[in-house]
């Protein structure tokens, strides 16, 4: 499901609920609720999580889809191996930005 995708990126970025409810500008309440399943976020709010972590839409569905997998569909050489591709295009991104902080 979209809510364990959602918690991931936030967890990963190292943002607390608080903090990332005030970039996408909702409720600290309704933060906890797309998290823990019980909301489904509209289309606004996935395009603002788009915004605040930088990856497209396609990415979000295209991760949560993967992360819901069961393992008889995704044999354990194959998920190590995409999870390693998400980990390194991610830490390749926090390079950027941290790049593009020295150069302001």
């Amino acid at each position: 499901m979209i809510n364990k995708a959602l918690r991931v990126f936030r967890q990963y970025s190292e943002l607390t609920q608080l903090e990332l409810s005030n970039k996408l500008e909702i409720t600290k309440n309704e933060l906890i609720e797309i998290e823990k399943g019980t909301k489904t976020p509209s289309i606004d709010i996935l395009k603002r999580y788009s915004k605040v972590f930088d990856v497209s839409l396609e990415s979000l569905f295209f991760f949560s889809e993967n992360l819901n997998r069961s393992e008889k569909e995704i044999p354990k050489k194959f998920r190590l191996f995409l999870s390693d591709k998400i980990i390194k295009a991610m830490e390749w991104k926090i390079r950027k930005n941290e790049e593009k902080s020295l150069k302001a």
